[in-house]
């Protein structure tokens, strides 16, 4: 009996970490023989789209779009007030950053408004290798402690995306963060210069229920500029399950993979690519959106048209995440 509780809490952990953490991204497709179906991970492009519908949505979604976003650059030292004019701010990779609290909104290519996803792919290179498919999520983050110190993130990652580098086999399709935004320069600076996560800066604020202990209200507007980017609420359970993936090989975690930038923004060479690896060490428990007062989709996606409601089940987590120095890739 106690040989089957272990295997069973094993297996949960698996899964629960897999769908938050590791989601695999596979493309269906029916084999020429009547009633059989096979799976696929996607390595590379593949030569025929499995989804064709969703496809073309995104094919016309992005070139509705293209004009407008292929010149978005990301905000200089010179447009960010008192925060652009610190110097010194170099920490390298890797990093180790404590997690203090963090919710984990899985998000489906499938169920998302894909006119809305294509407005938040900024780079034609996003749009191009974007599969329109695959687990994503939304991710807000409050970091207790890391090399820069403490900071709050929130980001977006909309699905899977072909890889634009050579590099070694992995059973998972890439990442990308195509809109990132975070409390403090020095963890803009170095995200983009460590991993060329493309961050920005927002202000947070934490309004934690004085009837209620486990809900909480969300805020975060841009810095520069005041915009709401989100306002909701969240109501979290005890943390009961290991999240656990540390010393897994890399080849079995998702990649995540940027192009190489400095701290400006700028691509440091038209051929690189960084892809890095995280790893985490934490519990989780179950949380639930219990509103979302606000969420304009202007500079961040709107958590409505990503299919997310009042009510959707979402990941509360804690613990440890280790950012790993990246891997330099060369452009396929």
């Amino acid at each position: 009996m106690g040989r089957i509780t272990v295997l069973s809490c094993l297996a949960l952990n698996l899964a629960v970490t897999s769908l938050f953490f590791l989601p695999l991204t596979c493309t269906s497709r029916l084999s020429s023989r009547p009633g059989a179906f096979t799976v696929e991970p996607h390595i590379k492009a593949p030569k025929q789209c499995s989804s064709p519908t969703f496809r073309e949505r995104l094919r016309r979604s992005t070139a509705m779009v293209s004009m407008s976003l292929d010149s978005v650059s990301l905000s200089q030292r010179g447009e960010r007030g008192v925060d652009g004019q610190r110097e010194d701010l170099v920490q390298p990779s890797p990093w180790t950053l404590k997690v203090d609290e963090a919710f984990i909104i899985p998000i489906s290519g499938e169920r998302a408004d894909l006119q809305h996803v294509a407005k938040h792919l900024p780079t034609k290179e996003d749009k191009r290798d974007f599969m329109s498919t695959g687990l994503g999520s939304v991710m807000i983050i409050r970091y207790a402690d890391s090399p820069v110190g403490p900071y709050d993130e929130i980001l977006f990652i909309p699905g899977a995306f072909v890889s634009p580098a050579k590099a070694p086999y992995n059973i998972w399709s890439d990442r990308r963060i195509p809109r990132i935004f975070v409390s403090t320069e020095e963890s803009l600076r170095n995200g983009r210069r460590n991993w060329g996560i493309r961050k920005e800066l927002a202000d947070f604020q934490f309004e934690y229920s004085k009837t209620e202990s486990r809900s909480v209200r969300v805020k975060i507007h841009r810095r520069y500029g005041g915009e709401c980017l989100l306002d909701a609420s969240f109501s979290r359970t005890w943390r009961f399950l290991p999240l656990i993936t540390c010393g897994v090989p890399d080849f079995l975690m998702p990649p995540i993979v940027e192009r190489a930038i400095d701290e400006e923004g700028t691509p440091v060479a038209p051929e690189k690519w960084f892809r890095v690896f995280l790893q985490t060490c934490g519990m989780g428990g179950i949380a639930r959106v219990d509103r979302i007062h606000e969420s304009p989709g202007e500079h961040f996606p709107d958590l409505r048209k990503l299919g997310i409601r009042e009510g959707t089940r979402c990941l509360a987590a804690g613990g440890t995440m280790v950012f790993k120095k990246p891997q330099i890739c060369a452009r396929l």
